[in-house]
């Protein structure tokens, strides 16, 4: 499958797979990445990393002309983010939920939350932008929750695409919780406007999910996939076009 410059392709990927594949999925990590799964106190914690990490590299191997999965191996930049070849990819996943995004041309991140988990989410707000918290002040308890994910995993996104995750700071990555207004502003510790993205937000299933792309990087067309499952009731290779 070759990935075009002016394509986003995402895949829902489902992790509650049984453990008759295990020896294929584990001849996918290296060494460094089937320890990491062995770490996990909770053995199914280890087992949809290996998973996960897994299906990924079947997913490139075959973007990359279908090479064999066994040979794709991560290297990592400064705050953690995988790298690998020259495909921009991001991987986030939730419980038995992952989500992969693969583009040939610009950065690209991604997340997904699960909703419904107990979870102090004013106290999480304190964190955010002053302008966020207003508006999450002014939401009821019903309302709060699915803004508040939005917002959540778009920041997440776009600090995963950007590639140094949290450490950009939640108050730093300004966005909104309609899911109309897409715009995310990353700002410097002066409250400048640094780097402009774009992250459409979905819920899927009990989950919200958000893209994030550079602002500057033009029309991208999103071409979504499944594996295991259909991805908010779109066929497969469906396309879509962010502006």
């Amino acid at each position: 499958m070759e990935i075009l410059p002016g394509e986003i392709h995402v895949w829902r990927i489902r992790l509650d797979i049984g453990q008759e594949c295990r020896r294929r999925i584990y001849a996918r990590l290296d060494a460094e990445e089937r320890a990491r799964a062995a770490k996990h106190y909770n053995p199914s914690a280890g087992w949809r990393f290996a998973v996960r990490r897994a299906r990924a590299k079947e997913i490139l191997a075959s973007c990359a002309g279908g090479i064999d999965a066994g040979q794709v191996r991560f290297s990592y930049g400064p705050w953690g983010k995988p790298y690998w070849g020259s495909l921009y990819f991001n991987l986030s996943s939730s419980h038995n939920e992952a989500v992969l995004a693969v583009s040939g041309g610009c950065e690209v991140g991604i997340d997904i939350e699960r909703m419904g988990m107990e979870k102090n989410i004013r106290g999480i707000a304190e964190f955010f932008h002053p302008g966020e918290k207003r508006d999450l002040s002014l939401l009821t308890p019903e309302e709060l929750e699915p803004v508040f994910h939005t917002m959540w995993v778009r920041k997440e996104a776009v600090m995963k695409g950007g590639g140094r995750g949290l450490g950009a700071g939640l108050d730093r990555v300004v966005t909104s919780g309609r899911e109309d207004i897409r715009s995310v502003h990353v700002l410097d510790s002066d409250g400048l406007c640094v780097s402009r993205w774009w992250s459409p937000a979905f819920f899927l299933e009990g989950c919200a999910m958000a893209l994030a792309v550079p602002k500057n990087a033009g029309t991208k067309h999103i071409v979504w996939h499944s594996w295991g499952g259909s991805f908010m009731n779109r066929p497969d290779c469906r396309r879509e076009t962010l502006m």
